[in-house]
């Protein structure tokens, strides 16, 4: 059984469309990501006699502090309160 010519052209031609979409939906999503002017987060170099309480209040004076704190165990995945000078901290942003 042979496939007419136009119906061989049809096809080809069919499958180049769909895929000249996905390639310039896949460029233009990468070209939209790599444009974002805001950060979604910061750093922070923890100093001797800091605490997340003290960071928070620093970072988010009109927030919720503890809502604040909890972004920032969340996070950075903490496991204790402690902060040792020099550990960097991701801070959210308000």
């Amino acid at each position: 059984m042979a496939v007419s010519k136009a119906r061989y052209m049809a096809r080809r031609v069919g499958i180049l469309a769909v895929l000249g979409f996905a390639i310039a939906g896949f460029v233009s999503g990468q070209v939209a990501g790599a444009t974002s002017t805001k950060p979604s987060v910061s750093h922070y170099l923890v100093t001797s006699g800091d605490t997340l309480w003290a960071i928070a209040a620093h970072e988010a004076p009109n927030a919720d502090q503890r809502d604040y704190v909890s972004r920032l165990v969340d996070l950075n995945q903490l496991t204790s309160s402690v902060l040792v000078p020099g550990q960097q901290l991701l801070l959210p942003n308000n």
